[in-house]
């Protein structure tokens, strides 16, 4: 039995049907449909990943992105997607929390996360991820999330 509730499985061009699957704009109206410039530039782009997110019974329900920070060394921000079914049932934390305890190469993870999207937020604090204010570029203010680990 593992101590992990969820896998972790690189998208790649053999699983990325799955990844467009989960977020069909006919039954998701909230996130984007990954497409084949977004998976050109995960598999194509230093220090970015996408990873599909499994079920402990191999169900496929989001996936998360790790993109490098520019600055400082080793830190990744991290964004994570669920499918429209498993929204709302609190795997949000328990996802964050699994992921962060596989990635011991990581030395901090950031969250850029819009204000108006307080659910998100809320599962990343939940996940033990510190808020603080900031405003992104465009003058939008968001959460900046921080994770020592």
């Amino acid at each position: 039995m593992s101590d992990f509730m969820f896998s972790f499985i690189p998208v790649t061009k053999e699983n990325f049907k799955e990844v467009t699957r989960l977020f069909d704009r006919t039954q998701d109206d909230w996130v984007e449909t990954p497409d084949q410039t977004w998976l050109n530039h995960i598999l194509m782009t230093e220090g970015c990943e996408a990873l599909l997110i499994a079920e402990d019974a191999g169900t496929p329900i989001g996936y998360l992105q790790l993109e490098k920070e520019k600055a400082p060394k080793n830190v990744y921000s991290l964004a994570l997607f669920l499918s429209k079914p498993f929204r709302g049932k609190g795997l949000g934390p328990s996802v964050l929390k699994d992921f962060i305890k596989i990635r011991p190469k990581t030395d901090k993870f950031v969250a850029y996360i819009a204000e108006s999207n307080f659910l998100s937020a809320l599962a990343f604090v939940k996940a033990g991820f510190v808020p603080t204010n900031r405003t992104d570029p465009d003058g939008q203010r968001e959460y900046l999330l921080e994770q020592p680990v």
